[in-house]
């Protein structure tokens, strides 16, 4: 089975909102996620079982922090 992340988006209503890396939305109650959820968070989905993947989320932002320099970075 393959390993799939999501992005948490938002939480609201009891829900967390979920986004793929296809960019598609899932909905998702918050009881069957880890309690310690917060947005901004990346879970990794195997067999329907979401777990915190603390060491992706930090390369996701390290990414993002190197493309904002770059896109900030005057000639």
């Amino acid at each position: 089975m393959e390993k799939r992340y999501f992005s948490v988006d938002r939480i609201e209503d009891g829900m967390a909102v979920l986004e793929g890396d296809d960019g598609k939305l899932l909905h998702i109650p918050l009881g069957i996620l880890p309690p310690e959820l917060a947005e901004g968070d990346v879970l990794a989905e195997e067999g329907g079982r979401f777990t915190p993947d603390p060491q992706e989320r930090d390369a996701r932002r390290q990414q993002n922090i190197a493309l904002l320099r770059k896109l900030m970075k005057k000639d």
